[in-house]
């Protein structure tokens, strides 16, 4: 994080893309040979909850100060931290009390406490990076999310080798949420010149969440939907296939989301303060030129590192020894298409939140769920797996 030359950030950049893109490879290859399909699913359970309740937590606010931050001074970007997590507090308080009362009742107490705290390390860690890539802090940014998606990984499964002990499903969830925790103690420590004490000398203003969420409640309800979308399909299999064809999927779909997130990361994030910049001055020639570009970035990205995912899968899925994966391997193709089409659907969606049309993303986004919901109950129960791609195509 210490190099800023011009010249060495994108290599930075690009190695720690290129790992955190491995290490979902290699997580889901580890978790398929020694811990089994059924630990996988559990860990793609907790991975969705992982991006869904951030995201209903949010409410919409770190969109709205994200975006905010592209252009407002530091002062006034510090206080709304401090506002937002004020309210972020007390609202994990009341569901880490949910969470660990139905953890506690179903027997699976120390899970559901594992699964909070990633949770909320997922939290932290993604909040950060928005930000710090808002204030085009590209590196620093991209090094925290290699932390909390990509470093943990690969210890996790250093120590596990060494000792099998570790080849738990709970072991695996610790590990996350220890990579999270240092991943909020390395965003603290980014964050310790800025002006916190001018921002807490100002006045609590209890009417800035009722201001804020009125401001930013399409928003919310279009990033809810985004993630329902791209999550759901996990929990409506579980209705109705085993835990192992589920575990199965969740191995593929591994691979697809390493994609579409490391797309977002690589790409999307990259173009996003330049998209709110160049709509903030209403420069239209510039905005319409930034939208090509990340369109065409975006989805040639994702196409080509969705080509190599498939080159190596077939080795991949004979190392795990897992004869249900085998037979499984159509679903990757599927699978890969899906993401290039999500990636250039995610890039269009950038203009439309760079010019604030927070109704039409909104909208685009219900739809988009409402469409997938329809489509996996009259498709996954007759066809499984392969009606659960479906559905996700025909809500593209």
């Amino acid at each position: 994080m210490m190099f800023s030359t011009s010249h060495l950030q994108p290599l930075l950049i690009s190695a720690l893309r290129v790992g955190m893109l491995a290490s979902k490879f290699l997580l889901a290859l580890y978790m398929a040979r020694f811990l089994g399909l059924e630990a996988l699913a559990v860990f793609g359970l907790v991975a969705g909850a992982a991006a869904l309740l951030p995201m209903l937590l949010r409410m919409g606010l770190m969109t709205h100060l994200a975006r905010a931050a592209a252009h407002a001074d530091m002062v006034t970007i510090v206080y709304e931290l401090r506002m937002y997590g004020s309210g972020m507090a007390v609202l994990y308080l009341l569901a880490g009390a949910l969470a660990l009362g139905i953890g506690a009742a179903t027997g699976h107490g120390t899970l559901a406490a594992l699964a909070l705290g990633v949770v909320m390390a997922e939290h932290v860690a993604m909040d950060a990076f928005s930000l710090l890539n808002s204030l085009r802090r590209h590196l620093p940014a991209n090094g925290l999310l290699f932390i909390s998606a990509g470093a943990w990984i690969y210890l996790y499964m250093a120590a596990a080798w060494w000792w099998p002990g570790l080849n738990d499903i709970h072991a695996v969830l610790l590990a996350w949420m220890l990579g999270g925790a240092l991943t909020m103690a390395m965003a603290a420590w980014l964050g310790r010149t800025w002006p916190w004490k001018d921002a807490w000398a100002k006045p609590f203003d209890s009417g800035w969440y009722k201001q804020r969420f009125g401001d930013s409640w399409r928003l919310f309800v279009s990033d809810l939907c985004t993630t329902a979308t791209t999550y759901a399909d996990r929990y409506l299999l579980t209705l109705f296939v085993p835990l192992n064809v589920v575990g199965a999927y969740v191995f593929f779909l591994q691979v697809s989301n390493a994609i579409n997130n490391l797309t977002g990361a690589s790409v999307l994030l990259v173009y996003r303060p330049k998209l709110i910049l160049a709509a903030h001055h209403e420069d239209t020639p510039a905005l319409a030129r930034l939208e090509r570009n990340v369109l065409r970035d975006g989805a040639g990205f994702a196409a080509l590192a969705g080509l190599g995912a498939a080159a190596v899968m077939p080795f991949l899925v004979a190392f795990t020894g897992r004869e249900a994966l085998a037979a499984a391997q159509p679903l990757l193709w599927a699978m890969l298409v899906l993401t290039v089409a999500r990636a250039a659907l995610d890039a269009t969606r950038l203009g439309f939140f760079a010019r604030k049309q927070d109704g039409v993303l909104m909208r685009a986004n219900v739809l988009a769920l409402a469409t997938l919901v329809a489509a996996s109950a009259l498709v996954i129960p007759p066809a499984g797996p392969v009606g659960a791609v479906f559905a996700g195509c025909v809500a593209v």
